[in-house]
């Protein structure tokens, strides 16, 4: 990401204004970040970033266990750009319906999202999202399985580029890799949370043995606490 820019006051001393000037990309994002020009709105729609990660602490090695124990309730998602691309909904219209509210004839905003029986098998998980995502609304939660030797084949999400679902690596195993056209490799691991411009062309593969179990999490209606943990986030790039 290029240096922001910080706008000072003209009354201040010429060496303070040249401190400032100089190519400090530390200082210039940190200060940006909580400047009254930044908002968490402008993180998601203006920063311009491919990516950005969240400073959450996730409970991934229990999380791990609670969707192992579940890989035989796993459906086929989007059956047709890729192989071995399996899902399970925690929270959603149905545990098997993984695919966006219009795909079953639903608007988004209204679509009839619920807990599933998932989220009462996995009590960590459920727990965590509760905790850590205090959005007025969740829409989709989902686990999302790319299975040993898998593929997500390229493609694009939304019409649109800004920062949206929150994409968290439970377990990412090495050969498990997300690739954005132009924007490189997103640094994933296990227990690392990442908003995502899906609106960048991207693809999955899973190179390694084992399974490769990510979260997805859409929601709205962000609240407080939500918009700090964005400029939290993005002061610390």
């Amino acid at each position: 990401m290029h240096n922001a820019v910080v706008t000072l006051d003209p009354t201040y001393d010429a060496e303070t204004q040249k401190f400032w000037l100089e190519n400090s990309l530390e200082a210039d994002r940190r200060a940006h970040a909580y400047s009254t020009a930044i908002s968490p709105e402008w993180v998601l729609h203006h920063s311009g970033l491919p990516w950005l990660l969240l400073q959450l602490q996730i409970p991934y090695h229990d999380i791990a266990k609670e969707a192992l124990r579940l890989l035989d309730r796993f459906v086929e998602h989007r059956g047709g750009i890729g192989r071995g691309w399996r899902s399970l909904c925690i929270h959603g219209i149905d545990e098997e319906k993984t695919r966006s509210a219009r795909h079953y004839g639903h608007v988004e905003e209204d679509a009839p999202y619920r807990w599933t029986s998932i989220a009462n098998a996995c009590p960590v998980t459920t727990k965590f999202i509760r905790d850590s995502f205090p959005l007025g609304r969740l829409f989709r939660v989902r686990f999302m399985l790319l299975e040993p030797g898998g593929y997500i084949a390229p493609h694009r999400d939304t019409e649109s580029n800004y920062l949206s679902a929150v994409n968290i690596g439970i377990t990412n195993p090495l050969g498990a890799l997300f690739k954005m056209r132009n924007k490189g490799l997103v640094p994933f691991d296990a227990g690392k949370a990442f908003l995502l411009d899906v609106g960048n062309e991207h693809s999955c593969v899973n190179l390694s043995n084992e399974p490769r179990i990510h979260i997805i999490v859409h929601g709205d209606q962000p609240s407080i606490e939500w918009g700090n943990l964005l400029l939290r986030s993005y002061a610390a790039i």
